[in-house]
């Protein structure tokens, strides 16, 4: 998780020209994520659970804030 977490930020503060590479790469991502939270809902049991789900909840929704500033409508 903590891996991803730096991966997905890395991502999210990447600046390039290519709007069509970024939209995939956040999509992507975006949809890693989704289904790091749904093995980490299944799998995941212990004090850390709570928190571990809000902070994969949190990626998604950056992700998802990025989609819809950038890439919709293109």
């Amino acid at each position: 998780l903590t891996a991803a977490r730096a991966r997905w930020a890395a991502v999210r503060q990447s600046r390039t020209d290519d709007t069509d590479k970024s939209c995939r790469a956040y999509g992507n991502y975006f949809y890693e994520a989704v289904l790091t939270r749904q093995t980490a809902s299944l799998c995941e049991y212990g004090g850390n659970r709570q928190h571990n789900l809000e902070m994969l909840d949190a990626e998604i929704d950056a992700f998802n804030d990025l989609i819809a500033k950038q890439c919709i409508g293109l």
